[in-house]
């Protein structure tokens, strides 16, 4: 499935934690993956909001 429109760009703090899953033990994973996890779920808040004003 090809993907539409501009490609979203990572955060430097996003990269840095991937970076960091593969290379550091698990310490503080816990605490940055929740602020990860609530960053997707604004863009994808986000993408449904904007989606229902296309619908609309």
């Amino acid at each position: 499935m090809k993907q539409q429109g501009r490609k979203r760009e990572l955060s430097p703090e996003t990269k840095r934690w991937l970076r960091s899953k593969f290379t550091s033990p698990p310490s503080d994973d816990v605490r940055i993956s929740h602020k990860v996890l609530d960053i997707g779920l604004d863009y994808i808040d986000a993408l449904i909001t904007e989606f229902t004003k296309l619908i609309n």
